[in-house]
């Protein structure tokens, strides 16, 4: 089987290729492929196309945890709906929708009770990197914006076992600590 163009390979077969076949290829996968739809609407259009496919993508996160034969999610299909969406949306738009999964995943588990090991681990690790990259770019205004979600995930996970609830207060913690201490010091310097 022929493997894909590389990339340095497809650079050098654009730049051979004239504006008019540029914008034709464009614009032939911008009408055949849903994604590209979506990642050039976002570059062009901005912050209001970003936030309503935002929404789109938490009813669609909504409805792979809360399925109507209500099965063990996807959580294969979660992830994948943060990844296309890490291509459209602003940092403070992904750890949103970071944050949707692992608030349904804690509300799933609260819900109906033992799940595979797997699961927790899933959104653990979401959990994990959404923290992360709140501690690298999230602000006070968002991380004030999102705490009460946190603590609803606190809340709920705590009602779960399997080290589930104890990897959860630990990752909230860390968020808490972190900006709760930042809001300290600048308290104290304003003083």
């Amino acid at each position: 089987m022929t493997k894909p163009i590389t990339v340095s390979a497809l650079k050098k077969e654009l730049k051979e290729m004239d504006q008019k076949a540029l914008m034709d290829l464009i614009l032939e996968l911008y009408k055949s492929e849903p994604k590209v739809k979506e990642q050039l609407s976002a570059k062009f259009l901005g912050k209001e196309f970003q936030t309503d496919v935002l929404t789109e993508y938490k009813k669609k996160m909504e409805n792979v945890f809360f399925t109507k034969n209500l099965s063990l999610p996807s959580m294969k299909k979660g992830k994948e709906l943060i990844s296309d969406f890490k291509k459209i949306g602003n940092e403070e738009q992904i750890m949103d929708l970071m944050l949707v999964f692992v608030e349904c995943g804690a509300e799933f588990a609260a819900s109906f009770g033992d799940m595979p090991q797997s699961f927790y681990s899933s959104v653990l690790t979401v959990f994990n990197d959404f923290v992360e990259r709140m501690l690298l770019s999230g602000t006070d205004e968002f991380y004030h914006k999102i705490k009460p979600r946190v603590r609803k995930v606190l809340s709920d996970a705590s009602e779960v076992g399997w080290g589930f609830g104890d990897g959860v207060e630990d990752l909230a913690y860390q968020l808490f600590a972190a900006f709760e201490e930042d809001n300290e010091e600048e308290q104290e310097e304003e003083e």
